[in-house]
């Protein structure tokens, strides 16, 4: 529901469709970086078998 929100918003704004989505692509990478930020030190602990 966000994302078609955002990208309605992005192109009542005059955007194209293509940039909408351009532009919810980014939005995505930076929730995506801030939660991987946040959850660092968890992830640092994490053993991998090989």
């Amino acid at each position: 529901m966000r994302t078609r929100a955002y990208a309605a918003r992005r192109i009542a704004e005059g955007r194209s469709k293509l940039d909408a989505f351009r532009c919810l692509k980014r939005c995505f990478a930076r929730e995506v970086l801030t939660l991987i930020i946040h959850r660092q030190p968890a992830i640092n602990r994490t053993r991998i078998a090989a």
